[in-house]
C-alpha cells in the first residue's frame, strides 16, 4: 500500500507538471533559445571587452561549447576561470559606480530638503 501511495503521489506530480507544460511548449521553447542566445552574446560581449586588446578573435561557437561542457562535466577550462574572474571583476565595478551614485542621490536629496 505504501508503495501504492508512492506511485499517486508521483503520478499527482507528473499529471501536474503536464497540464503546467500543456499549450506552453512554443513559449518555453523559445524562451530557452532566447536565453541561449543572450549567454552566447553576453560571452562574446564580454571576450571582446577582456581580450579585445590582445588580438584573439572574438568568442566562437568551438569556445561556447568548450565553456559549456566546462560547466556540464565539472571540468574546469582556463577559458572558463577567465570568464569568470572577468564576469565577476566587471559585475564588482558596476555595483561601486552604482552605489557612489546611489549615496551621491541620497546625498544631494537632502540637501535639497534643507
Amino acid at each position: 500500500m505504501l508503495v501504492l501511495r508512492g506511485l499517486e503521489y508521483v503520478r499527482q506530480w507528473y499529471d501536474f507538471s503536464v497540464n503546467l507544460i500543456q499549450g506552453r511548449f512554443a513559449l518555453i521553447t523559445l524562451s530557452s533559445l532566447a536565453g541561449w542566445v543572450f549567454e552566447v552574446l553576453l560571452l562574446r560581449n564580454v571576450s571582446v571587452l577582456l581580450f579585445g586588446g590582445e588580438g584573439k578573435r572574438a568568442f566562437g561557437i568551438r569556445d561556447f561549447s568548450d565553456y559549456v561542457a566546462s560547466i556540464f562535466f565539472g571540468g574546469g577550462s582556463e577559458l572558463t576561470k577567465k570568464y569568470t574572474l572577468g564576469t565577476a571583476m566587471i559585475f564588482l565595478a558596476a555595483s561601486v559606480v552604482m552605489q557612489v551614485v546611489y549615496r551621491l542621490r541620497v546625498r544631494g536629496r537632502g540637501k535639497e530638503r534643507a
